[in-house]
């Protein structure tokens, strides 16, 4: 509903009320009440179509919502199956899927299927080898290295420190084949001494 449809309510509202006297006397004759009453009736109709229009339009941006809503559950399933054959595929051909990959940015290890993040390696997602360093040199530009593969035998069950230290060891890896991130910018500090500690 429209400002122009609330002010006609309220206008029609005014005019009622205009009609009856305060003790409740009606204040128009016979002859204003009729006419008045065609002028009332164009208003009423007005309103009407306003409110109908109203719904149509409600009613067209719910199916609208409700087709993006189908469209976008669509290419998510459509991602998923072609991850899935692409990591079945690759498996297929010798790579399994035994690695883990860990978001130095977010502390975590990736879920399944790209989807989130976790803490536990154990609930973490498999992927090969390929498909993890496909994930290397992007992201943030905080992080030298902002995602590594970690071998899932290295850390699934294994202690903290154990866990830490996987995970030092493929950063260092990392680093060390050219993998870090381009984005990568590390913040300078500048520190301004006093005039006579600087001579």
């Amino acid at each position: 509903m429209t400002t122009n449809d609330i002010a006609a309510i309220r206008r029609l509202a005014k005019q009622h009320a205009s009609a009856i006297g305060p003790g409740g006397e009606k204040a128009w004759t016979a002859a204003q009440l009729a006419a008045k009453a065609p002028a009332l009736c164009d208003e009423v109709e007005q309103l009407r179509a306003a409110l109908t229009k109203s719904r149509e339009q409600a009613a067209n941006l719910a199916n609208e919502n409700g087709r993006l809503v189908a469209e976008n559950a669509r290419v998510r399933q459509q991602r998923d199956e072609a991850l899935a054959k692409v990591e079945t595929t690759t498996e297929a051909a010798g790579d399994p899927l035994n690695y883990l990959i860990w978001s130095q940015h977010h502390r975590s290890w990736w879920g399944p299927n790209r989807s989130g993040y976790r803490s536990n390696p154990a609930d973490a997602g498999r992927y090969t080898l390929a498909a993890a360093e496909a994930e290397m040199g992007r992201g943030c530009s905080c992080c030298l290295v902002p995602e590594v593969p970690v071998a899932a035998a290295k850390v699934i069950g294994a202690t903290d420190v154990a866990t830490k230290a996987a995970i030092t060891q493929a950063t260092g890896w990392a680093i060390a084949a050219g993998e870090g991130n381009e984005a990568y910018a590390p913040k300078v500090v500048t520190v301004e001494l006093p005039a006579e500690v600087a001579s």
